[in-house]
């Protein structure tokens, strides 16, 4: 089995421009290799959102990259991003016919293809990340005087760690594909 998986973030400028776009490109093979990758992607400003065709573009020439470098084991990364090439072009004939209204310029536009071992790395600290800020917003709210409240908190900061890393495993490894 094989696990693509696309995320995409638009911030919106105004009715005709996006801000910003932010994309992550996860593939994961059946097989696990043991073999990690992670490429960095940075669009010029005039391209447009969703850019999946040159991202496809981008992943072919990693693979291309991957497989003429005479190292077998390099090469098994090769068919990932081959397979990143084809999605990403699927993907944009998808969004051309059927979600044109998301075809805009883009002003700063950056992506991260990438295998299932970055996928849950990055996974998980955005969800640790996403615990500190609720324990945050708590040990702001200390002074509240909300019964129920304050009770969560208490309960969150005392026992809440670890329920957090059980719904993280659980989380990262659906998104990941682990």
């Amino acid at each position: 089995m094989i696990c693509l998986t696309l995320y995409t973030t638009l911030t919106l400028l105004d009715s005709e421009t996006y801000n910003s776009s932010f994309t992550v490109m996860n593939y994961a093979p059946a097989g696990k290799s043991g073999l990690t990758s992670l490429e960095f992607v940075e669009f010029n400003p005039s391209v447009t959102c969703p850019s999946y065709s040159i991202l496809g573009k981008v992943a072919k020439e990693v693979g291309k990259v991957y497989e003429k470098s005479g190292d077998e084991t390099l090469a098994q990364l090769a068919k990932g991003y081959y397979t990143m090439e084809k999605e990403s072009k699927n993907l944009a004939k998808l969004v051309e016919k059927q979600l044109s209204e998301f075809d805009r310029r883009v002003l700063n536009s950056s992506a991260f293809l990438m295998d299932d071992f970055w996928c849950d790395l990055f996974c998980h600290i955005a969800c640790y990340a996403a615990y500190a800020a609720i324990v945050a917003a708590c040990l702001a709210g200390g002074t509240v005087t909300y019964g129920t409240l304050l009770v969560a908190c208490y309960y969150l900061l005392t026992y809440g760690w670890d329920y957090w890393g059980y719904f993280c495993d659980i989380v990262c490894n659906l998104q990941c594909g682990g």
